[in-house]
């Protein structure tokens, strides 16, 4: 009871210590979590640390805002039933007749082992691995729930502060060494512009979410209040930097998230106080429509400038965007023993994390190349793989909530929330889309980003449910 006092007066009544402590958590994330390897050795630090925010996040909430956790927590704590329920061992009668198991019984009964219990998965540890890195993105729920829709308002500046500074970040990598101690993880895109992950195509993704929400807070800023023109200054600064930065990257997968997400900046400029109305500079009265075609002219202007004076492989790999490349090659290579190996593992699949261990089985002699698969670079064809039929409905029961609460954003919000949450939305759908031809989400970081932006959906629709009686 004292230490629950304690929390309570230092939160006062505007709730100001758990947002504190929700950022606290986004920057350990993004300063730990920017891998998805499962050997990094700063996830040992960082899935104990989600653990202790989400044990706090559950000791400060009420039960109002236990209701804020709705689907998207479901959904999670379903996964991690799914993944539970791989690991517990089963008689050697009944796991030998699990799909593709019938050599590897074969193997043991000559070893002497046939009467072991074996879990379903095929990789216990690598699914234990899944089920601990499950923490990040509960964690990051159970904080989103815990805010009060003022503050929750602000969380989106919370992951606008790690886009900028992981922007930094990777500026400041391509001014140093390619070995130089600014690149985090010992696996890495050496000598690019990775900023605070390790993949360059997971930093472009991110970075393409932030140009959005700095259009998005560029709506937000008020002309008549206090720094208003600078604050609208420093986030059109901010975008144009993002956007160049992208085109440095040379990540396809970024540019074209980003050509798919302008058009929603576009929207969010159109809805700034700046261009609806215009603003006096001195004497003179600049025009909405003025500041449209300067925007517009100044980011055309920026992408041709910084393909002509831009290092050669960022230019390389932008020409290459609709040509085939060695990576491009391995992956259409692999896309049938894909479908082959959801056929084979299906309905319980071979084990959340073993896709790695499992594709050796299926790998032919014309892909043993100094490449190696560690990922099916197809995040929704490895989740069938590894977790078969039921991880199947419970893509079907995320996809049919986005769709219901996107349907619900458009027509039962209005003003700055009705932005906010189209901006959610619409950042969820564009991270699914990333996973099509990668696995962003595999990363920490992501995962944290993206619970968040599920949260602060479902938070808004539950508070609606409380305010005025709608119905889901």
């Amino acid at each position: 009871m004292v230490a629950r006092t304690l929390f309570r007066d230092w939160e006062h009544e505007g709730g100001t210590a758990r947002f504190v402590v929700l950022c606290l958590f986004v920057a350990c994330v993004f300063a730990m979590g920017g891998g998805a390897r499962a050997d990094i050795q700063s996830l040992v630090i960082l899935r104990p640390l989600a653990v202790l925010f989400a044990g706090w996040a559950v000791f400060v909430m009420s039960a109002a805002d236990r209701r804020r956790l709705g689907i998207p927590a479901l959904l999670l704590a379903l996964l991690a039933a799914l993944q539970i329920a791989q690991l517990v061992p089963l008689p050697q009668a009944i796991w030998a007749q699990l799909p593709q198991r019938a050599a590897i019984a074969a193997i043991g009964a000559q070893m002497g082992l046939s009467d072991i219990w074996r879990p379903l998965t095929l990789s216990p540890v690598r699914t234990f691995n899944s089920l601990f890195a499950l923490s990040v993105p509960a964690a990051c729920l159970l904080l989103v729930a815990a805010q009060t829709p003022q503050w929750r308002r602000r969380i989106m500046l919370a992951f606008l502060a790690a886009a900028g500074f992981s922007a930094l970040w990777a500026a400041l990598q391509l001014s140093g060494s390619a070995r130089g101690p600014l690149y985090l993880y010992r696996i890495t895109n050496s000598g690019e512009a990775v900023g605070l992950f390790a993949n360059r195509n997971h930093q472009a993704v991110f970075v393409a979410c932030g140009t959005v929400i700095w259009a998005w807070y560029l709506a937000q800023v008020n002309p008549r209040m206090p720094f208003g023109g600078a604050k609208a200054a420093a986030a059109f600064g901010a975008y144009l930097s993002s956007v160049a930065l992208l085109v440095i990257t040379g990540s396809r997968s970024g540019l074209l998230l980003e050509l798919l997400l302008t058009p929603l900046a576009m929207w969010f400029l159109l809805q700034s106080e700046f261009v609806r109305h215009g603003f006096q500079m001195g004497r003179v009265q600049v025009r909405g429509a003025w500041i449209v075609v300067a925007f517009v002219a100044a980011l055309a202007l920026l992408i041709l400038l910084m393909l002509a004076l831009s290092r050669s492989m960022a230019i390389d790999r932008f020409a290459e965007l609709f040509q085939g490349d060695e990576v491009d090659e391995l992956r259409a290579s692999i896309s049938g023993i894909l479908l082959q190996m959801i056929r084979d593992f299906m309905p319980f699949g071979s084990g959340f994390g073993s896709f790695e261990q499992v594709f050796l089985l299926y790998e032919p002699v014309d892909l043993l190349t100094r490449r190696y698969v560690n990922q099916a670079h197809n995040d929704v064809a490895q989740v069938l793989i590894e977790g078969g039929a039921f991880a199947a409905l419970l893509l079907v029961g995320f996809a049919v909530w986005l769709v219901r609460r996107t349907i619900w954003i458009l027509r039962r919000t209005e003003g700055e929330e009705r932005r906010l949450l189209i901006l959610c939305a619409a950042l969820v759908i564009a991270l699914c889309l990333a996973c099509l031809p990668d696995y962003p989400l595999r990363t920490p970081a992501l995962m944290a980003f993206t619970a968040a932006l599920c949260g602060m959906i479902e938070a808004a629709f539950r508070d609606h449910l409380t305010d005025v009686g709608d119905v889901a």
